[in-house]
């Protein structure tokens, strides 16, 4: 089975991508903050992050360096509204496999883009 934690603060979008992306072959689990998830990665082990970039006290990217740090290696997806070139390129520096705008795509199309990275 496939393990996903997704990063997210806006409730809609976590309720969408839980019902979007769960089925007999993958799990997910959902937090709005980065201590939290970071948690969750270390215990469960993802076989992909999706992460936001504005979040409840932190930003992903100081999430994500953390876990670098650690020597964590888990594919990383970006999902942000945030377009900031500056955070682009740490991203890139991060190994992250893809940055998404949400407001560039549906849900589904989201859903389609991310599978191709489990």
């Amino acid at each position: 089975m496939k393990k996903i934690v997704l990063v997210e603060d806006e409730r809609y979008l976590v309720d969408i991508y839980l019902k979007k992306l769960t089925d007999e072959n993958t799990q997910i689990f959902s937090s709005a903050f980065t201590e939290e998830a970071e948690k969750l990665i270390e215990t469960e082990k993802p076989d992909l992050i999706i992460l936001d970039i504005l979040l409840p006290k932190e930003d992903g990217l100081t999430l994500l360096q953390r876990l670098r740090d650690k020597g964590n290696t888990t594919n990383v997806v970006i999902l942000s509204n945030f377009e900031d070139n500056i955070f682009r390129q740490k991203a890139k520096l991060l190994d992250v496999k893809d940055y998404f705008l949400k407001t560039d795509y549906t849900p589904g199309q989201i859903v389609e883009l991310i599978k191709k990275y489990l």
